[in-house]
């Protein structure tokens, strides 16, 4: 599970750096405060994994899977709002940047999934 969170808070930072990047009159990221931003980024999603961890599963049972996607993404979105508005070293100025934060959250979260079972 550490090496998980461990993994998961280097590709949430590169994806929070890449976001500012890509959108910077959209989405603002302090850069003395993005260790902050992405650990809280981080416990957040951790948080989050468990409380709907049981909707999540009986939902799959119920479409196949098919909404998981969906699931997963709006859940993303939630907590890149709530980090949003309750930080301040992460700013988005649109709802648009909630959205596609959301969307950048959901691939993080693949993509650290992807690598720690390449490494365990």
């Amino acid at each position: 599970m550490l090496i998980s969170m461990v993994v998961n808070f280097f590709v949430i930072a590169g994806m929070l750096f890449a976001l500012a990047h890509l959108f910077p009159k959209d989405f603002e990221l302090k850069k003395e405060g993005w260790i902050i931003a992405t650990v809280a980024l981080t416990l957040t999603q951790w948080l989050m994994g468990y409380l709907l961890g049981i909707p999540k599963f009986i939902m799959n049972v119920i479409t196949l899977g098919l909404l998981t996607i969906v699931i997963n993404w709006l859940a993303n979105s939630f907590i890149f709002w709530v980090a949003d508005k309750f930080s301040d070293n992460i700013t988005a100025k649109s709802t648009k940047m909630i959205f596609i934060g959301g969307a950048a959250l959901s691939f993080a979260n693949w993509l650290a999934t992807y690598i720690v079972a390449k490494i365990v």
